[in-house]
Parts: structure tokens; C-alpha cells; sequence
């Protein structure tokens, strides 16, 4: 006998729901309000750089290298990091696998900028947790294309895991109340029966 909540009803409903909220998150004309952004580099005039280019998209701050931007990654909780590889104190490398080691930062996007080509190095940053990786020349326009999706992306998907999250309660508290109905109308049904 199938059930209810063994069916494909809830996964239509909950698929269903899902696109019904990116229809009205895209219908707003962003998914995201102006996102925090940590830029990590230690080379001075390009961290400026980087830093005035996004400024247009968001609020930004910097670090020179990998322990201070730990430092400000736990003090503002940004939307997404920019980070170089090689720093001194703390390099990029460090840097992800602290982030990635703290359940606050889990979700956090973060973007690789660097001149370090190496394939087998950028497979490994990919493993610890980096979701894009640029090369070194890069065009500036290219980074914030990357960044703003990335942004995107992540506060899509919280919103979606938000949205998931409600629906679950209130399928728990249906199935609740199902539960709770149907033992009263077998009582009431079988009164010698009830327990």
C-alpha cells in the first residue's frame, strides 16, 4: 500500500515551491542585496585595485595575508573571499582549510586569484573547499562577473535551504497532526481497541 508520505507528492510539492521562490528571488532583479566582500593579497597596489574595482558591487574589505584575513573573515562575516595563494603569514592554501574547518564558513564562496598554474594544485583547492580559481593576469571585469555569480549562487542556495528548511517543518507538523486525527478516529471508531 502506498502512502501519502511515501509518494512523489511531497517531492512535486517541494520542487514546485522551490521554483515558485527563484521565480520571485529573479522576479526582484537580483538574488542578493549588496553583498560583504574579503579581498586577500599581499602585493599592496593590486589588493587597491581589486578592492576600488568591487567596491561597485558591494562593501569591501582587505587583508595583506592569510591569519588577518582569518581575523576579518570571523569579524564580518563576509558573503564571499578573494584570495591570493601565496602570502606571507598564512598563505591561501592555509587560508581555505581554516574556513573550510569552521562551520560558519561552510557556504562562504571563496575565489582563487592567482599566478600559480599548477593543475594538481588547483584540483586540490577545489577539494578544499575554493568554488573558483583565476589565473594571474586577470581582467577585471571577468573577476566581478565571477564573483557576483558566485554570490548569487550562495545566497540562492541559502535561501533555498531556508525555504526547505520551513517547508520540512511544516510537513513534520502535518504529519503530526495526521497522526494525532487519525488516533482519535480510531478511538472513536474502536473504542475497546484504543490504548
Amino acid at each position: 500500500m502506498r502512502t501519502f508520505f511515501g509518494s512523489n507528492v511531497l517531492d512535486i510539492s517541494c520542487t514546485i515551491y522551490i521554483l515558485e521562490t527563484l521565480q520571485q528571488l529573479a522576479s526582484r532583479g537580483s538574488l542578493s542585496p549588496s553583498p560583504v566582500i574579503l579581498v586577500v593579497e599581499d602585493y599592496p597596489e593590486l589588493n587597491r585595485i581589486i578592492v576600488q574595482h568591487l567596491s561597485r558591487f558591494g562593501q569591501v574589505a582587505s587583508a595583506f595575508d592569510g591569519v588577518e584575513a582569518l581575523r576579518l573573515a570571523h569579524d564580518l562575516r563576509p558573503d564571499i573571499i578573494v584570495t591570493d595563494l601565496m602570502m606571507p603569514e598564512g598563505d591561501g592554501d592555509e587560508l581555505i582549510r581554516a574556513l573550510r574547518n569552521d562551520p560558519t564558513f561552510e557556504n562562504t564562496p571563496i575565489i582563487v586569484v592567482t599566478a600559480v598554474a599548477d593543475q594538481d594544485r588547483r584540483l586540490d583547492l577545489f577539494r578544499a573547499g575554493a568554488v573558483d580559481y583565476i589565473l594571474k593576469p586577470f581582467s577585471l571585469e571577468e573577476l566581478s562577473i565571477r564573483v557576483r555569480n558566485a554570490v548569487s549562487a550562495a545566497h540562492a542556495r541559502a535561501l533555498l535551504r531556508d525555504a526547505l528548511s520551513s517547508r520540512a517543518t511544516e510537513l513534520e507538523s502535518l504529519a503530526s497532526a495526521l497522526v494525532n486525527k487519525t488516533r482519535h478516529l480510531e478511538t472513536k471508531a474502536l473504542p475497546g481497541l484504543a490504548s
